[in-house]
């Protein structure tokens, strides 16, 4: 089952490439950017909210994306 919603996660980082005129390394190095501005903020909520759904793993892009739509609700796999 998680490879149906993986591959939905990657067809979604080719879309967004795509849409943004990128390559997908591209998008994943963004993800990964962001992840790490995340990951290391200064913010408690923010550091609050990424160990209750990261713990201390630093997520891949794709898991980073899966678990924040799951945790939205915006997006359905």
């Amino acid at each position: 089952m998680f490879n149906i919603r993986k591959q939905c996660v990657i067809n979604s980082i080719k879309e967004i490439a795509k849409r943004e005129g990128m390559t997908v390394a591209e998008v994943q190095e963004h993800f990964r950017g962001v992840i790490e501005e995340v990951r290391t903020s200064d913010d408690p909520e923010q550091q609050a909210m990424y160990c209750k759904l990261f713990g201390r793993k630093t997520p891949t892009p794709e898991e980073f994306i899966y678990v924040l739509s799951k945790q939205t609700g915006k997006v359905r796999f």
